[in-house]
């Protein structure tokens, strides 16, 4: 794959992170009394961001490959357009905390199940680092929501 098109997924990579602390925002308007819990996911997921177009800056020749059957670009597309009309009606017509979390948890596990940040082969040791730094971040996310999640159930 060229530079070019390894650029266009990290750009729509970081779309994606975007439009998650979009949505997390949305959760933390529409929940206040998770206001904090859903604040600290927004910063973490524009952290995502960051790094991915830190790694979109870095292309020049260090990564090797793109591994299209761990990726598919038109599923990506698909989950942008979906966050952005959940994000839209969540907006508009409010949402439930358990719903709120099962939704964010549904999002992270994807991401995970999806291999999404092992689409990249690379001999840099720094962007092998990064990915992994994010999937880990990714990981944490699912598991604090469902953690959340389970303390709520717990509590009714």
């Amino acid at each position: 794959m060229t530079n070019i098109a390894n650029n266009t997924v990290l750009n729509m990579m970081v779309l994606h992170e975007e439009a998650l602390a979009k949505l997390y925002t949305v959760f933390c308007e529409k929940i206040p009394e998770m206001r904090d819990f859903w604040y600290e996911l927004v910063r973490e997921e524009k952290g995502h961001a960051e790094v991915l177009r830190h790694l979109s800056k870095k292309l020049g020749g260090e990564i090797k490959s793109f591994n299209s059957r761990k990726f598919n670009v038109t599923a990506l597309a698909t989950s942008l357009d979906f966050l952005s009309e959940r994000t839209d009606r969540f907006q508009k017509k409010g949402i439930g905390i358990l719903k709120s979390l099962a939704f964010a948890l549904d999002q992270e596990q994807s991401m995970l199940e999806n291999k999404y940040f092992e689409v990249f082969e690379s001999d840099s040791p720094e962007i092998r680092k990064d990915l992994d730094l994010l999937r880990k971040h990714t990981s944490k996310h699912a598991g604090r929501v469902k953690k959340a999640m389970e303390s709520i159930k717990g509590e009714s």
